[in-house]
């Protein structure tokens, strides 16, 4: 499947380093530097370093971007200030790598806080403080882009014969030349997930056809009963459909990423140990069957939503890092589904 564009407001590594060198009178590369948004569900900077990065004689370059005040910071860290305290720091052993959640506070800002660490500073290694505030003319663009977004939208609600939320979208070429495009899309009514492909001639544009499906990620959640669905979405705010759409886009997106139902044959008291081998938990209360669960097998991430939240949807979900040996718990869907958006694209970029 090839790469769809998704949209995000965090700042890329490129860009921080392209700041730096444009604003400052450093040049550094990407090969000494690591970088982190601020997470969206914890304010917090999170790094992954290799020891074997820290042989040399040199310095880490360790960029981080506040969003909330548009500020990027630069710090330069010898790496003998991490080989000699090495005590001090959280090692992963997995990985062969200091594990970094430095604190992006005020009153703490750049304190390490992870689990396991001796809460070492690096407050006195700030080298810059950047404006970036020029990103706006960037998410200017952005807006214009979903104003291209709407018209999309209603044609490809046209189309489709009933209105769809547009969600992704990817254009390519067959082996004859002629172009496709691939659209990801939320049916409004049911919120059923669908994949529409648009085939233009070659050099004949007008002259187009179109099929879609409902997308194959997708189709799991619909084997049993279709009413399951709907149950379990029926107190979904349009916030949380929002975080839907990006769970599902990463089912595209990312490799080795499912989701599923699971029942009490998967997930409930009476296979407790089984349960726990497979997804780290199990749920003692069959009330709060089925669970959605987005699994991503490749780096051992998974979200879980329980059907019974109360009054509102999904507000005790929870996601489980096998690698990082956690469970964080989250009020909201849009809080987990964006730290799961960090640890994707976390260890995407570590891999």
């Amino acid at each position: 499947m090839p790469l769809l564009i998704k949209d995000t407001d965090k700042v890329k590594k490129s860009q921080a380093i392209a700041i730096i060198n444009d604003q400052g009178t450093q040049n550094i590369s990407n090969k000494t530097t690591v970088f982190s948004n601020i997470n969206s569900a914890k304010s917090v900077y999170w790094f992954d370093i290799p020891l074997k990065r820290l042989n040399s004689k040199g310095s880490l370059n360790i960029l981080t971007y506040d969003s909330q005040h548009e500020k990027l910071y630069y710090l330069e860290v010898p790496h003998s200030y991490f080989t000699e305290n090495i005590s001090l720091f959280y090692v992963r052993q997995d990985k062969q790598a200091i594990s970094l959640e430095l604190d992006a506070t005020i009153e703490n800002q750049f304190q390490d806080i992870r689990t396991g660490s001796q809460r070492s500073h690096f407050r006195g290694f700030i080298k810059g403080v950047y404006d970036c505030s020029c990103l706006k003319s960037e998410i200017s663009e952005e807006d214009d882009e979903n104003e291209d977004d709407s018209d999309s939208e209603d044609i490809l609600s046209s189309i489709y014969g009933e209105p769809v939320h547009l969600i992704g979208s990817h254009r390519f070429n067959d082996d004859d030349g002629n172009d496709k495009d691939l659209f990801i899309l939320r049916e409004i009514r049911r919120g059923y997930y669908l994949e529409m492909l648009v085939e233009y001639t070659k050099n004949d544009l007008s002259n187009t056809s179109t099929s879609h499906r409902v997308l194959p990620s997708f189709l799991p959640l619909l084997e049993n009963k279709e009413k399951t669905w709907k149950k379990f979405t029926k107190k979904a705010s349009d916030e949380d459909w929002l975080a839907l759409d990006e769970i599902m886009l990463n089912t595209v997106l990312c490799s080795s990423s499912h989701v599923l139902f699971a029942g009490a044959d998967l997930i409930g008291p009476d296979v407790a140990d089984e349960a726990v081998d497979r997804f780290g938990c199990y749920y003692p209360d069959e009330d709060l069957l089925p669970v959605f669960i987005f699994e991503n097998t490749d780096y051992q991430l998974r979200l879980f939503i329980p059907s019974d939240s109360g009054n509102e949807f999904a507000s005790d979900c929870a996601v489980g890092d096998e690698i990082d040996s956690s469970h964080s718990c989250f009020s909201s869907l849009k809080k987990a589904q964006e730290f799961l958006d960090q640890r994707l694209s976390y260890y995407i970029q570590e891999s």
